[in-house]
């Protein structure tokens, strides 16, 4: 009662303020468990307000939540939001807020993936905005998978603190939170996935092609020569931006699990990384190899359409030119 006499007594009424029965509504405490495979085997007694999947009544043992949402309010009553939501903030309830470091992370993630999710969040202090990509595992996975992705996070992170070029696009800060390690990136709404990017353009000039094909590959023989390769480059790994000039700028990030040539056979997270590098390190450079590939997969392809031997020509002209 003592929140809503604080409550009342803020505010202006145009007629006799609500008594409290009339505002503050009755609440009862429900516990919904959601695991697909959860049984419940507690006495009927003691499952009182405890809630299931809808139509898993027979493997849980519970009544599912929708009936607790579909229920019908008591008759004359009428919910005052406002109030009630004005009096939890009195008492001291606030709504959760996931938090990584010193992020406070946005409702939900922008974007996901097999292992992984990317999150915006909020220098609590400095109100910057950052992207943070967070290393996750299925829920119920043994303390040696947590382990694993920590590592191969904090591996990452000290790999790319020894890369330092304009197209390289390498954490800021490293950071814990319940979904996981988290790499924290730069982050500017300017800057698009260059397959979002294409998508918007049904053509594309070849001196942007070139522009496109060469910014990447200097990145990828920048990284190389430091025996640094990336495990899981494609269209989504690069980000894309126009500058005040119509310049394209580039940048080549989500160097997932990223390996080091010369420590791939010491160490779990960079397993197989040097069948690759043996590949990237062979007769045909680095540069030359991948932005074929790259020209004819991503850039030159769609803008030419089905003809593949035209799309292959092209292609080796921005290879030649690089």
């Amino acid at each position: 009662m003592s929140a809503y006499d604080d409550w009342r007594r803020g505010r202006r009424f145009d007629s006799p303020p609500p008594p409290a029965r009339d505002v503050i509504p009755y609440i009862q405490e429900s516990v919904f468990l959601h695991h697909p495979d959860l049984v419940v085997e507690l006495p009927e007694p003691d499952r009182r307000d405890l809630y299931g999947l809808p139509g898993n009544e027979a493997t849980s043992g519970l009544t599912p939540i929708t009936e607790l949402f579909n229920g019908t309010p008591h008759p004359g009553s009428e919910v005052r939001e406002n109030a009630v939501v004005g009096m939890m903030k009195l008492i001291g309830l606030r709504s959760h807020q996931r938090e990584a470091g010193s992020f406070v992370l946005d409702p939900q993630p922008v974007d996901d993936g097999p292992g992984w999710q990317d999150w915006l969040g909020t220098h609590k202090l400095l109100k910057t905005r950052r992207r943070i990509r967070f290393r996750t595992v299925p829920e119920g996975s043994p303390d040696e998978a947590r382990r694993r992705v920590r590592r191969i996070a904090e591996h990452e992170m000290r790999v790319m603190q020894h890369l330092s070029h304009d197209a390289v696009l390498r954490p800021e800060d490293l950071v814990d939170s319940d979904l996981g390690p988290g790499l924290v990136y730069p982050y500017d709404p300017a800057w698009q996935r260059l397959d979002l990017w294409l998508a918007g353009r049904p053509t594309l000039g070849f001196d942007d092609q070139l522009a496109l094909v060469r910014q990447v590959a200097e990145a990828l023989a920048y990284a190389h020569g430091k025996n640094v390769v990336h495990r899981g480059l494609n269209p989504r790994a690069v980000l894309v931006n126009t500058d005040r000039d119509g310049r394209l700028q580039v940048k080549v990030g989500d160097w997932q699990g990223v390996g080091r040539t010369d420590e791939a056979t010491h160490t779990e997270a960079t397993r197989g990384v040097t069948q690759l590098a043996d590949v990237l390190a062979g007769e045909i450079p680095l540069a030359d190899r991948w932005a074929r590939t790259f020209c004819y997969q991503t850039v030159i392809s769609p803008a030419l359409g089905s003809d593949g031997a035209s799309a292959w020509v092209a292609a080796d002209r921005v290879v030649r030119s690089l």
